[in-house]
């Protein structure tokens, strides 16, 4: 699948577009601009939609909004857009590093994303891409770590998910639920030694579901 990288120029590009203030009141007599307007903190204001979100997401709904005639409010937490995109700067060298959001995927609604943003897109390439283990503990690379043999987990893994057929539905659970689909992911996979490889087989592609081995090992969708 071919993917387009996330660049500054996009995030620029949006922010400029949209050029939101932090929407945040500290007392009645502060005040906000938005889109070039100063409104009161106490001042009520009318908006066809409020996006709650100023992501990828949340952006691209606000601009579809608003060439449809729309008027819009993006409502964020942060003082910035961008959402899950962000650049940490290391304190002690200086050097910044990129994480969150990193790629778009090759499909037309990106393509006409970018295209409304005037921002010509890149394709990404993965041939440089390499994986490396640390241990958080030490800071240290671990060398003799492999998922080489996730499969036996992975297996495992199987077994017992085609005791429950009907987690595949989301919401039909029986009464009373079965005490393994409560336990913490973390303990399901100790009890039934899935191992350390099988959960970096895991992580590389459900990372962004959050801290897995302590959410509960069936979750609704």
């Amino acid at each position: 699948m071919v993917i387009f990288k996330v660049t500054p120029l996009l995030l620029a590009a949006v922010t400029s577009f949209l050029s939101l203030g932090a929407f945040a009141a500290t007392n009645s007599t502060s005040s906000v601009t938005i889109n070039s307007v100063t409104y009161k903190s106490v001042e009520h204001i009318d908006r066809d939609v409020v996006v709650i979100g100023g992501g990828s997401s949340g952006t691209y709904a606000a601009i579809s909004l608003l060439d449809a005639g729309k008027t819009v409010a993006v409502i964020d937490n942060q003082d910035r857009m961008g959402g899950h995109t962000n650049t940490y700067t290391d304190p002690k060298t200086g050097l910044t590093g990129d994480y969150g959001v990193s790629v778009f995927h090759n499909i037309e609604i990106v393509k006409t994303y970018a295209a409304r943003l005037n921002v010509t897109l890149k394709v990404s390439g993965t041939s440089t891409l390499s994986t490396v283990y640390a241990d958080f503990r030490t800071g240290l690379e671990n060398t003799t770590y492999s998922t080489a043999s996730f499969t036996t987990g992975l297996a495992l893994y199987m077994a017992q998910l085609q005791k429950y057929p009907y987690v595949e539905t989301g919401f039909d659970l029986p009464n009373p639920v079965p005490e393994d689909l409560l336990l913490t992911f973390g303990d399901f996979a100790i009890k039934y030694n899935l191992g350390n490889d099988f959960l970096g087989f895991l992580f590389s592609f459900a990372e962004g579901l959050g801290d897995l081995l302590s959410k509960p090992t069936f979750t609704p969708k």
